[in-house]
């Protein structure tokens, strides 16, 4: 993983330090100027930009084997070149936690 993270346990359902697998839809992850204090933040490399006209698909890299797609209006992603590092992150209750890493 390329991070720990504190994340909501809905109704109590995971162990404190339990290892999850967390599912994040690609329009629910923000980037850099979008991130505010109640968003979990990582460190990605930006390794491929798809520009679909109204919205921008980007491959992100946390490190280790940890990729994401995020989808991001398209003037919001367009300045970015693969090798870019950009913060990226979601707000707590945007993922879906999952049991089992």
């Amino acid at each position: 993983m390329a991070g720990t993270w504190r994340l909501p346990r809905p109704g109590g359902a995971f162990a404190a330090g339990q290892q999850v697998t967390v599912s994040i839809r690609p329009e629910q992850l923000l980037l850099e100027s979008a991130l505010d204090d109640g968003c979990l933040r990582a460190r990605a490399t930006v390794t491929d930009v798809i520009f679909l006209g109204p919205v921008t698909h980007l491959g992100l890299h946390l490190g280790g084997d940890v990729r994401l797609v995020a989808t991001v209006p398209a003037d919001g992603g367009t300045a970015l070149r693969a090798g870019d590092v950009v913060e990226v992150g979601w707000r707590r209750d945007a993922g879906l936690v999952l049991a089992g890493a």
